[in-house]
Protein backbone atom coordinates (compact mmCIF):
# COMPACT_ATOMS: atom_id res chain seq x y z
CA UNK A 1 0.00 0.00 0.00
CA UNK A 2 1.19 3.06 -1.07
CA UNK A 3 -0.73 5.31 0.63
CA UNK A 4 -4.00 6.15 3.16
CA UNK A 5 -5.40 9.00 2.30
CA UNK A 6 -7.92 10.32 5.31
CA UNK A 7 -10.45 12.86 3.44
CA UNK A 8 -11.16 15.10 6.54
CA UNK A 9 -14.60 16.08 7.03
CA UNK A 10 -14.12 19.60 7.18
CA UNK A 11 -13.50 19.37 3.72
CA UNK A 12 -17.71 19.05 3.18
CA UNK A 13 -18.45 22.35 4.01
CA UNK A 14 -16.44 23.17 0.59
CA UNK A 15 -18.76 20.75 -2.17
CA UNK A 16 -16.55 22.01 -5.52
CA UNK A 17 -13.21 21.64 -3.37
CA UNK A 18 -14.25 18.04 -2.40
CA UNK A 19 -15.69 17.13 -5.11
CA UNK A 20 -12.54 17.97 -7.16
CA UNK A 21 -10.68 16.42 -4.56
CA UNK A 22 -12.36 13.20 -5.08
CA UNK A 23 -12.14 13.30 -8.85
CA UNK A 24 -8.31 13.90 -8.24
CA UNK A 25 -7.25 10.84 -6.18
CA UNK A 26 -10.05 8.89 -8.16
CA UNK A 27 -7.59 9.23 -10.62
CA UNK A 28 -4.35 8.52 -8.31
CA UNK A 29 -5.86 5.41 -7.83
CA UNK A 30 -5.31 4.36 -11.63
CA UNK A 31 -1.30 4.18 -11.01
CA UNK A 32 -0.95 4.07 -6.85
CA UNK A 33 -2.15 1.55 -4.55
CA UNK A 34 -4.62 4.22 -2.10
CA UNK A 35 -6.82 3.53 0.19
CA UNK A 36 -9.49 6.09 1.56
CA UNK A 37 -9.71 6.51 5.17
CA UNK A 38 -13.05 9.27 5.65
CA UNK A 39 -13.51 11.36 8.70
CA UNK A 40 -16.42 12.13 10.48
CA UNK A 41 -17.69 15.47 9.25
CA UNK A 42 -21.20 16.96 9.57
CA UNK A 43 -22.10 13.68 11.01
CA UNK A 44 -19.37 13.68 13.99
CA UNK A 45 -20.83 17.27 14.59
CA UNK A 46 -24.24 15.65 15.28
CA UNK A 47 -22.88 13.04 17.85
CA UNK A 48 -20.93 15.88 19.93
CA UNK A 49 -24.08 17.53 19.92
CA UNK A 50 -25.82 14.59 21.41
CA UNK A 51 -22.97 14.02 24.05
CA UNK A 52 -23.40 18.05 25.01
CA UNK A 53 -26.96 17.49 25.12
CA UNK A 54 -27.15 13.98 27.15
CA UNK A 55 -23.47 13.69 28.43
CA UNK A 56 -23.18 10.31 27.20
CA UNK A 57 -20.57 7.37 28.14
CA UNK A 58 -17.19 7.70 25.96
CA UNK A 59 -17.67 4.16 25.07
CA UNK A 60 -20.27 5.22 23.52
CA UNK A 61 -20.11 9.14 22.18
CA UNK A 62 -16.65 6.82 20.64
CA UNK A 63 -18.41 4.20 19.07
CA UNK A 64 -21.23 6.78 17.42
CA UNK A 65 -18.28 8.88 16.15
CA UNK A 66 -16.53 6.07 14.28
CA UNK A 67 -20.05 5.26 12.54
CA UNK A 68 -20.04 8.76 11.92
CA UNK A 69 -16.82 8.08 9.71
CA UNK A 70 -18.70 5.41 8.28
CA UNK A 71 -21.26 7.25 7.15
CA UNK A 72 -19.01 10.05 5.41
CA UNK A 73 -17.30 7.37 3.59
CA UNK A 74 -20.10 6.25 1.95
CA UNK A 75 -20.90 9.90 0.57
CA UNK A 76 -17.53 10.46 -0.40
CA UNK A 77 -16.92 6.57 -2.00
CA UNK A 78 -20.23 8.12 -4.16
CA UNK A 79 -18.33 11.15 -5.20
CA UNK A 80 -14.92 9.22 -6.05
CA UNK A 81 -14.31 7.19 -9.54
CA UNK A 82 -13.71 3.76 -9.36
CA UNK A 83 -13.83 3.05 -5.89
CA UNK A 84 -15.69 0.85 -3.58
CA UNK A 85 -16.46 0.60 0.44
CA UNK A 86 -15.20 -1.94 2.10
CA UNK A 87 -15.16 -2.74 5.69
CA UNK A 88 -12.01 -4.95 5.33
CA UNK A 89 -8.49 -3.83 5.85
CA UNK A 90 -7.63 -7.24 3.90
CA UNK A 91 -9.92 -6.44 0.84
CA UNK A 92 -8.42 -2.71 0.75
CA UNK A 93 -5.07 -3.97 0.35
CA UNK A 94 -5.86 -6.50 -2.24
CA UNK A 95 -7.74 -3.68 -4.35
CA UNK A 96 -6.40 -3.86 -8.00
CA UNK A 97 -6.72 -2.60 -11.02
CA UNK A 98 -7.69 1.08 -10.66
CA UNK A 99 -10.10 0.25 -8.11
CA UNK A 100 -10.00 2.73 -4.81
CA UNK A 101 -11.13 1.26 -1.58
CA UNK A 102 -13.28 3.52 0.61
CA UNK A 103 -12.39 2.00 4.39
CA UNK A 104 -15.53 2.26 6.65
CA UNK A 105 -13.66 1.96 9.88
CA UNK A 106 -16.44 0.88 12.36
CA UNK A 107 -16.55 -3.14 12.09
CA UNK A 108 -12.59 -3.18 12.14
CA UNK A 109 -12.23 -0.76 14.99
CA UNK A 110 -14.97 -2.51 17.38
CA UNK A 111 -13.44 -5.28 16.67
CA UNK A 112 -10.22 -4.57 17.64
CA UNK A 113 -10.50 -1.83 19.82
CA UNK A 114 -7.10 -0.38 20.09
CA UNK A 115 -7.43 3.15 20.95
CA UNK A 116 -8.63 4.66 23.75
CA UNK A 117 -12.40 5.71 24.06
CA UNK A 118 -12.65 9.33 24.08
CA UNK A 119 -13.00 12.70 22.11
CA UNK A 120 -8.98 12.59 22.12
CA UNK A 121 -8.96 9.86 19.73
CA UNK A 122 -10.06 11.99 16.51
CA UNK A 123 -10.39 10.36 12.78
CA UNK A 124 -6.64 11.11 12.26
CA UNK A 125 -5.32 8.83 14.85
CA UNK A 126 -7.85 6.37 13.40
CA UNK A 127 -6.83 6.81 9.88
CA UNK A 128 -3.02 6.80 11.50
CA UNK A 129 -3.90 3.44 13.57
CA UNK A 130 -4.84 2.03 9.72
CA UNK A 131 -2.29 2.97 8.03
CA UNK A 132 0.03 1.48 10.31
CA UNK A 133 -1.81 -2.01 10.14
CA UNK A 134 -1.96 -1.56 6.38
CA UNK A 135 2.03 -0.98 6.49
CA UNK A 136 1.24 2.44 3.89
CA UNK A 137 3.85 3.81 2.66
CA UNK A 138 2.25 7.21 3.86
CA UNK A 139 -0.21 8.73 5.46
CA UNK A 140 -2.00 11.76 3.71
CA UNK A 141 -4.24 13.85 6.10
CA UNK A 142 -6.46 16.29 3.25
CA UNK A 143 -7.78 18.53 5.21
CA UNK A 144 -8.81 22.32 5.53
CA UNK A 145 -6.05 23.71 7.16
CA UNK A 146 -3.31 26.16 6.17
CA UNK A 147 -0.66 23.08 6.73
CA UNK A 148 1.14 21.69 10.08
CA UNK A 149 3.12 24.71 12.15
CA UNK A 150 5.49 24.26 14.72
CA UNK A 151 2.89 26.56 16.74
CA UNK A 152 -0.21 28.03 16.09
CA UNK A 153 0.12 30.62 13.09
CA UNK A 154 -2.44 32.67 13.73
CA UNK A 155 -0.73 33.47 17.47
CA UNK A 156 2.96 33.25 16.60
CA UNK A 157 4.57 34.94 13.72
CA UNK A 158 7.60 33.04 14.23
CA UNK A 159 5.45 29.75 13.70
CA UNK A 160 7.25 27.50 10.69
CA UNK A 161 5.56 25.58 7.92
CA UNK A 162 6.56 21.39 9.07
CA UNK A 163 6.89 20.45 5.00
CA UNK A 164 6.72 16.70 6.00
CA UNK A 165 6.52 14.53 9.31
CA UNK A 166 8.99 11.15 9.57
CA UNK A 167 6.86 8.04 10.45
Amino acid sequence: MEAVIKIGGSLSKDPPTLKALCQFIGALAENYRIMVVPGGGKFADAVRECDRLYRLPATITHKMAILAMDQYGLMISSLIPNSFTTYSLRESCRAKGGKLPVLLPSRLMFFMNPLENSWRITSDSIAAFIAAKARAQNLILAKDVDGIFTKDPKIYTDAVLIGKLPA
